[in-house]
């Protein structure tokens, strides 16, 4: 079910009642004006016992911490969670609600998180969660800036992680901090991830990319536009006895000159 227009209270308030029914599954609230106070409104179905909805789609909704934090504490049955383009914030606030829904939830599967603002010190409460976490298989958060700080809590709650499959962390300033380069490398080389997305960012040990070629795991790795300069030739050849096999990674956009491998 996908709502259009900008929900008024009483909208709102028949979804919700849908909702305490059983009767919804999916609801699409994408691209309109639900804000904190139709978050609020919302969160008491969710908490429903009757509740079945299964997807939750509230991209670019203008909902920031109140919002956030709302929807987070509610959930007991959605597996599929969209929250791309709204305000989470800067800090923990919001972040911290997060966190808290992954280590408790048992249902969500997949979290959109794009383009939410989330920082770095957001980032680690998101990562405290997740070190706890034993359900989400895929958390997209590109477009946010993780990487601008000391912090790598995203990164030691990863490493505890054995459920993620597919994390994207495209344009998060990674590697700008150089102490990054080696927490990432650190959980690469034992993650359970299959598919990662790391371009845009400033990362540029080549060790990382040895991690990802002895971690039998991984199965696609984007780090185009990064800062990788050079690789190893032993690298290479080890990177050559999986490419075109189970593996696929992409180092386009990099200003490599040993040799320039681009698309892999």
């Amino acid at each position: 079910n996908r709502i259009g227009g900008c929900p008024t209270a009483e909208d709102i308030a028949s979804l919700a009642a849908a909702l305490k029914r059983g009767h919804l599954t999916k609801l699409d609230l994408s691209y309109n004006d639900l804000r904190c106070r139709g978050c609020v409104l919302l969160s008491g179905a969710l908490n429903d016992p009757n509740c079945a909805l299964q997807e939750l789609l509230l991209e670019k909704n203008d909902i920031s911490r109140e919002g956030v934090v709302a929807i987070s504490n509610s959930n007991r049955t959605v597996q599929r969670l969209v929250l791309k383009g709204n305000n989470v914030g800067r800090g923990r606030g919001a972040c911290e609600a997060i966190g808290s829904m992954l280590a408790r939830n048992k249902s969500l599967q997949f979290l959109d998180l794009s383009s939410c603002g989330v920082d770095n010190e957001g980032g680690a409460a998101i990562g405290d969660g997740l070190s706890k976490n034993s359900t989400l298989e895929c958390l997209l958060l590109g477009k946010n800036s993780l990487g601008r700080g000391s912090n790598m809590g995203i990164f030691l709650g990863l490493a505890e992680n054995t459920c993620l499959a597919e994390m994207d962390v495209t344009a998060n300033s990674i590697g700008e901090v150089a102490s990054w380069d080696d927490a990432v490398t650190r959980v690469l080389s034992s993650s359970f991830l299959s598919r990662i997305h790391f371009a845009n960012n400033s990362l540029s040990s080549t060790r990382m990319i040895d991690a990802i070629v002895s971690n039998a795991h991984i199965r696609i790795a984007d780090l185009s536009d990064n800062k990788f300069e050079s690789i190893a030739v032993d690298t290479q050849l080890a990177l050559a006895k999986r490419l075109g096999g189970d593996l696929e990674v992409d180092l386009s956009l990099n200003s490599l000159s040993s040799p320039p491998l681009g698309k892999l």
